[in-house]
């Protein structure tokens, strides 16, 4: 029987993405009512946001960080200090015990680790040039 491997559509995708969520949640049900619940955060300047963060909590109560951005004209006023802060604590009031966030080479290592995230790993994308960081920082004492 011949088998042919070929793109999955919208539905196809989507019917594997329950599926998976249903086995996981059956091997160890979820800690968190909703699979994912998102965090935000942004500072305006004249009605225009300047800085902003996305985090997420996933299934038990994992916490990332998915975006931390700051204009480029408001850069070292501590507006990404403020923004990571924020959402750090919201993860934590929702029980996350950690936040984890990846970030290039090139864009902010240094500052999350002045933030108190430490390295655990990196992948070198040499056809590109770039090195993505993976980092993580424990919320609780």
């Amino acid at each position: 029987m011949t088998r042919i491997i070929e793109q999955g559509t919208d539905q196809e995708l989507a019917a594997l993405e329950t599926a998976l969520t249903a086995y996981t949640k059956h091997q160890k049900p979820f800690t968190q009512t909703d699979t994912y619940q998102n965090f935000s955060s942004v500072i305006k300047k004249e009605g225009v946001v300047i800085a902003g963060g996305i985090a997420y909590a996933s299934m038990y109560h994992i916490g990332y960080l998915d975006t931390l951005w700051v204009k480029a004209s408001e850069r070292g006023k501590g507006y990404g200090k403020q923004i990571l802060t924020d959402l750090e604590q919201q993860l934590k009031a929702f029980g996350c015990e950690n936040c984890q966030t990846a970030t290039f080479d090139f864009q902010a290592p240094d500052f999350y680790q002045r933030m108190g995230y430490d390295e655990i790993g990196r992948i070198a994308h040499t056809q590109n040039q770039l090195t993505e960081i993976f980092l993580v920082k424990k919320l609780h004492d």
